[in-house]
């Protein structure tokens, strides 16, 4: 960590007040989408956290063909909140865990191209950096955007669309690893050694190496823990749902017993 650091400070302490801040837009700008859908996840789920719960419908007994009824009728409007809504619709939690994968990706974009913005400034031109710093937060944009219109057309679910752009940003960090990993900081002594001078160099080397410290620490373990989490909430929302589905059964036993011939 403290060699990426000191590659970054000399590689931006060529950049102009001017550059820098040219240079950061380019970089935050691919953060725009997770953000977003972060705060539209927070609110749905505080929506469905301090929703009304006196439109919760309860239903006494009546013919089995009518309650049947009833409730894939009622059903299909949304909002009324039937029983069988309840297990067809998104819980709030699932709205949190998105918003944990949107922040997930949020680190893994930025990861990317912030060092991905050092190899350019010490390749290129400052110009030719920023551009392609733009470029590339464009791409990751509409990678994002295009998944979230295949995958969640309707915009009222999409925690597997940021589950799937996580994984894909998983990948492109380990690319930029290893893309990356030719740029080595150097300490170089002046001809005044006794003086002690030295001189601080970014060079790059023939041989790329993929840094499995790296990866593990600041890719895989991050990714690893918000699945952990998401795989607890999922169980959770799962049992959930098994007693609503008991639930149901129970309330339409004894109407399906009634609904029964009588014996002769």
């Amino acid at each position: 960590m403290r060699p990426y650091l000191s590659i970054k400070t000399l590689s931006l302490s060529h950049l102009t007040a001017k550059q820098h801040l040219l240079m950061a837009i380019s970089r935050d700008v691919s953060l725009l989408p997770p953000l977003a859908y972060t705060l539209t996840s927070c609110r749905k789920a505080w929506q469905l956290i301090h929703g009304d719960i006196a439109n919760v419908k309860l239903y006494g007994p009546r013919p089995l063909k009518e309650t049947i009824a009833s409730f894939v009728n009622e059903s299909a409007l949304e909002g009324d909140g039937t029983l069988l809504e309840s297990l067809t619709t998104a819980r709030a939690s699932e709205y949190l865990l998105c918003s944990l994968w949107c922040m997930v990706s949020l680190y893994l974009s930025y990861s990317i191209l912030d060092s991905l913005m050092v190899r350019w400034i010490v390749k290129y031109s400052i110009l030719a950096a920023i551009v392609r710093m733009f470029a590339m937060s464009l791409i990751i944009i509409t990678l994002e955007l295009l998944l979230l219109a295949r995958l969640s057309p309707k915009g009222d679910y999409y925690l597997h669309t940021w589950v799937l752009i996580s994984c894909v940003l998983t990948g492109a960090y380990i690319w930029q690893s290893y893309i990356t990993s030719n740029l080595n900081y150097g300490v170089r002594m002046g001809e005044r050694e006794a003086q002690g001078s030295q001189h601080n160099y970014l060079k790059f080397s023939k041989k790329r190496t993929i840094d499995l410290y790296n990866i593990t620490v600041f890719c895989v373990v991050p990714v690893g823990l918000a699945s952990f989490i998401t795989m607890i909430g999922l169980l959770r929302n799962l049992v959930i749902q098994r007693l609503d589905v008991e639930q149901l059964a129970r309330m339409l036993r004894p109407l399906a017993q009634e609904g029964k011939p009588s014996e002769w």
